[in-house]
């Protein structure tokens, strides 16, 4: 049994340990999962943000890509009004900045800068507002530069063949009819770097810093300025009109400029185009613009500014008739990054952003656009950071990776990257959450540990009980058989005796009938101990309580076993105290004291002095009955077994003395 015990132990404790393995590898998944689960809610966030960031870019561009071109100068004429005095002031001119857009301007193919904010027209010397000379001073000294070498861009034609549906073929292929002037100086340079498609612009790149992670950053790229699959707009609009908006946008630059040069005469001369001097038609058509007087006719404006903007050697024929309508080709939107000249004081992409589009009204070329006001975009972007963020997350906008953030978001605009660092509010959350978790599966484990122990130790001493209990019977058994052999053996011999007449005297007569009489006694008080403690183990003894004297009834015990004792040997003595009358069972009294003299007789038959005492003292809630006899004792380590039932001192098989070990029980 104990095997079987210990063999269910350790079938147990090796299904806990499982369990705790088990338990600890699911709660690393948990773990794993959590943190999985929880970067994905930054990406997703992330996700969000640049989405509502290139919403919000997309319809900006949109918006400026559909605005008209005739905005871009101070005065135009409206459509299908073919009179100077319906000249209107551009919805530009007092939008300094306007949402994303700061500073709008046009340049010609001349070189010539102008904007919507000079009050510049026929007989007016308004200067400009200082902030809109000293932004066209920057786009002179910064911007054009930047735009390539287009010194010579009077050698330089663009092909409006009309294609089979009568639009621009190809979306208007650039092709180059070389000056015999200067075949050199034009060669390799045609006007895609300053007003066509900007096939690679710069980029800023956006270093990393050093302990960030790139399982935590990722580039999000915002595809608004992506010219793949972005068609020009074509329209065509009537030959009277472009050439009013033309002489208007002439006659406005040259006023402009030499306002300008007014304001700011050693900034202007220093403006001169980038790989040469201004062009012999550009300079032709500034020199003629400023001779001419400021109320020129449309007809010799128009036919003035057509001859100015003819290359050398290339005469166009008076007999070709115009047509009624001129077909216009605007560009999307590219953006140009201008480096800051100091790094340190340069803007969030490293310098100005310039938004320009390339318009071709016949062979007539210019670049419209305006400077991307970076401080807006950074606003709109935190807007929608601060909008989209999660509940635990707080964000920050950036150059560069921050190493403590949960995800750092590379934003690509095309001309530059940001990056928003999107933080843990708790960085320590996540790591609490599985704390509190593993403590609580330590406690279940704990709990369930404890549990089976106590359950195996219950087990185990149910088992070692049931154990005892079952040799206790056997030996019950064993002794219960020895008690009952003996004295029906006694009482058959004395009967067998008496019958056959064995016995010719009457005194040995008497002598069998009083032995088979204690005998039947005996087996009596053997059979009344079993059935009483049956009736006590099943709690169905009951007691009749009486007033009576207990010495009385000790006396009658006493008196009762007296011949047993005297055959013995023993004698027995009673000192009984002074006490008053209670209530007691007479029954269990007796059976008490023949019990205890009974105990007495077996397990001091050896003594020398076979004296047995019985007394009684008062004690202050109770009466005290001793029993004394001279034999050899119970050993102290066994007292506490006294009175546990079919308990005996002895192995039942070898014990000298009789009993069943249900006498002091009882």
């Amino acid at each position: 049994m104990y095997r079987r015990l210990i063999l269910i132990t350790m079938i147990l404790f090796c299904g806990l340990a499982v369990f705790c393995g088990l338990g600890l590898r699911a709660i690393d998944m948990h773990a794993q999962g959590l943190a999985a689960r929880r970067s994905g809610e930054f990406i997703e966030v992330a996700q969000q943000i640049r989405l509502d960031v290139k919403r919000k870019l997309d319809d900006f561009v949109r918006a400026e890509q559909k605005r008209p071109y005739t905005d871009y100068q101070y005065y135009y004429v409206p459509e299908n009004i073919l009179n100077n005095d319906a000249m209107l002031v551009s919805p530009l001119a007092d939008k300094l900045s306007n949402g994303l857009a700061w500073g709008y301007f046009q340049i010609d193919a001349a070189g010539n800068v102008n904007a919507p904010y000079l009050p510049a027209g026929p007989g007016q010397t308004v200067l400009p507002r200082p902030e809109v000379t000293a932004y066209l001073a920057d786009i002179r000294k910064k911007l054009l530069p930047s735009l390539g070498t287009w010194g010579s861009i009077d050698a330089a034609r663009v092909d409006l063949t009309p294609g089979p549906s009568g639009s621009l073929d190809g979306g208007g292929s650039f092709e180059k009819s070389i000056d015999h002037r200067d075949q050199t100086a034009v060669q390799k340079e045609t006007l895609r770097p300053m007003m066509g498609k900007v096939e690679a612009p710069v980029v800023s790149k956006v270093p990393v810093s050093k302990g960030a992670s790139p399982e935590r950053s990722q580039r999000y790229r915002i595809q608004t300025f992506e010219q793949e699959g972005q068609a020009p707009e074509v329209y065509n609009v009537s030959r009277a009109q472009v050439e009013m908006n033309r002489a208007n946008t002439q006659s406005a630059g040259s006023a402009g400029q030499n306002t300008a040069r007014q304001a700011d005469p050693y900034l202007y001369e220093q403006s001169s185009l980038p790989g040469g001097s201004m062009g012999a038609a550009a300079a032709s058509q500034t020199q003629t613009t400023e001779e001419s007087p400021r109320d020129v006719s449309d007809e010799s404006q128009s036919r003035l500014i057509q001859q100015s903007m003819q290359p050398a050697g290339d005469v166009q024929a008076d007999s070709a008739a115009p047509a009624d309508t001129v077909q216009i080709r605007i560009e999307p939107f590219s953006p140009i990054i201008v480096p800051a000249a100091n790094s340190e004081d340069a803007p969030v992409f490293g310098g100005d952003i310039y938004l320009l589009r390339h318009v071709q009204i016949e062979q007539n070329h210019f670049l419209q656009g305006f400077r991307l006001n970076q401080n807006e975009l950074l606003a709109q972007i935190r807007e929608s950071a601060a909008r989209l963020v999660r509940s635990g997350m707080h964000f920050d906008i950036a150059r560069t990776e921050d190493p403590a953030a949960a995800h750092s978001a590379i934003l690509d605009f095309g001309f530059g990257d940001l990056v928003l660092n999107l933080f843990e509010t708790d960085p320590g959350r996540l790591a609490a959450q599985i704390s509190r978790l593993r403590l609580l599966y330590f406690a279940i484990t704990g709990v369930v540990i404890c549990a089976v122990s106590l359950a195996l130790a219950s087990l185990g001493r149910n088992l070692h009980i049931q154990l005892k209990l079952a040799r206790k019977k056997d030996d019950f058994i064993s002794a219960v058989s020895h008690e009952l052999r003996t004295p029906l053996t006694s009482i058959r011999m004395y009967t067998e005796m008496l019958e056959k007449d064995w016995v010719k005297s009457e005194e040995k007569r008497g002598e069998y009938y009083a032995s088979m009489r204690q005998e039947t006694e005996r087996l009596s008080r053997l059979i009344e101990n079993v059935l009483d403690f049956s009736r006590l183990q099943r709690k169905k003894k009951k007691f009749n309580f009486t007033l009576g004297d207990l010495n009385a009834c000790i006396e009658e015990a006493v008196r009762m076993f007296d011949p047993c004792a005297h055959r013995a040997g023993f004698e027995i003595k009673t000192e009984p105290a002074s006490l008053e009358s209670f209530a007691f069972d007479k029954d269990a009294v007796t059976q008490i004291v023949i019990n205890l003299l009974d105990n007495a007789v077996k397990y001091a038959r050896d003594a020398a002095d076979k004296t047995v005492t019985v007394r009684t003292a008062r004690r202050s809630d109770c009466v005290l009955l001793e029993v004394e006899d001279h034999g050899p004792g119970i050993p102290r380590k066994l007292h506490g077994k006294i009175f546990e039932e079919f308990y005996r001192c002895a192995d039942e098989n070898t014990r000298e003395t009789t009993g069943t070990g249900l006498g002091l029980a009882l």
